[in-house]
């Protein structure tokens, strides 16, 4: 797989020169790509959940649903599409519905059959054991949540290298940037594999960068032509 074995030799290259600022440069722009891609409404309306998360999944169904509903393979299928179900966002105000925590509601209602399904969960459920699942389906969401944003965070994170390696002087002036790219990057999957899932979502087409505006040579001519795009400075802010 030829995303794979790119996605080995950048991350190798970065960790083997960490002072060189081209190959941090390179590790950033490829985790960026694919991060983005995995955003765009053309890798469908759905997550794919690893096998791992499947056999999670199917555990918490298998303790916490009432026997009828667990013995039934549309559960599965039905708690899967609700948990995997994913909706790019446009930026906005905190006033188009943003939520205090950095997060967007989606404006999106659930379809006939998932408000179906939710209501007939309800019914079915013990108060206690609604609230069981829901936590443990909740715990699993933020994972899935995790894995999709760790190349974007990887990005910030070698992309904030990249700064530093680039504008030494400058310390002073960009410590507030350090600060915030550092936090961003340690809250999601900072291992090879947060990369790799970027590689899993890179399947489908595109160029993966809508380049909305380049904070590159506004830093100085001499900065060997940082370019870091403003849309993930956004969502360092965002997911960060």
């Amino acid at each position: 797989d030829v995303d794979r074995m790119t996605l080995l030799c950048l991350r190798a290259a970065s960790l083997q020169a960490p002072s060189h600022a081209k190959a941090q440069l390179k590790w950033a722009e490829w985790c960026y790509k694919y991060g983005n891609l995995i955003m765009k409404p053309a890798c469908g309306p759905h997550l794919a959940l690893t096998d791992d998360e499947i056999r999670r999944l199917e555990s918490i169904i298998l303790d916490n649903f009432p026997q009828e509903l667990a013995a039934s393979p549309e559960t599965l299928a039905h708690v899967s599409a609700l948990l995997t179900r994913h909706q790019s966002h446009q930026p906005a105000s905190r006033d188009d519905g943003e939520r205090p925590g950095g997060e967007f509601m989606s404006e999106v209602e659930p379809v006939s059959s998932e408000r179906e399904l939710l209501v007939r969960l309800r019914g079915m459920f013990p108060t206690a054991a609604l609230n069981a699942a829901a936590a443990e389906l909740f715990a699993l969401w933020r994972s899935v949540r995790s894995r999709q944003l760790a190349p974007l965070r990887l990005a910030v994170r070698a992309f904030f290298r990249v700064l530093r390696l680039t504008c030494p002087g400058s310390a002073t002036g960009m410590s507030g940037a350090h600060g915030k790219g550092d936090g961003g990057g340690g809250s999601g999957g900072g291992d090879g594999d947060g990369g790799s899932g970027g590689a899993g979502g890179g399947g489908c087409g595109g160029d993966g960068d809508d380049e909305g505006g380049l904070l590159g040579g506004q830093l100085g001519r001499d900065d060997a032509g940082v370019a870091v795009p403003l849309r993930l400075l956004r969502l360092l802010l965002k997911f960060g």
